[in-house]
């Protein structure tokens, strides 16, 4: 999974140490079942786990589960900034279908 500097650069910017959960240093990336097209993606501010995958890049810490790691293997995360929203996007070559807003896929 290739996690681009804008990417990168907006989860440092938001990872910062939580009172609910203390230690987060970095961004889970999963894969879940659900959504309208079968999968979703989700991501909130975490730990590292024992059997992680770990990508950093410029000090940005992703995590990502081995069974989520299967999905997002060739998938691009980026961060975009429109005229009137900023989001974080997924770019997934692996997914067969996606729904319109972006958020569910199909494998």
């Amino acid at each position: 999974m290739k996690i681009t500097k804008a990417a990168a650069e907006k989860i440092l910017s938001v990872v910062r140490p939580d009172p609910d959960l203390p230690g987060a240093d970095g961004l889970r990336i999963m894969v879940k079942g659900g959504g309208c097209s079968g999968f979703q993606y989700d991501f909130h501010l975490s730990v590292r786990e024992e059997d992680d995958i770990v990508i950093v890049r410029d000090g940005a810490r992703v995590y990502i589960d081995p069974i989520s790691m299967t999905y997002l293997q060739e998938a691009e995360f980026d961060y975009v900034e429109g005229d009137f929203d900023a989001q974080f996007v997924f770019r997934n070559p692996s997914a067969k279908s996606t729904c319109g807003c972006g958020s569910s896929f199909s494998a």
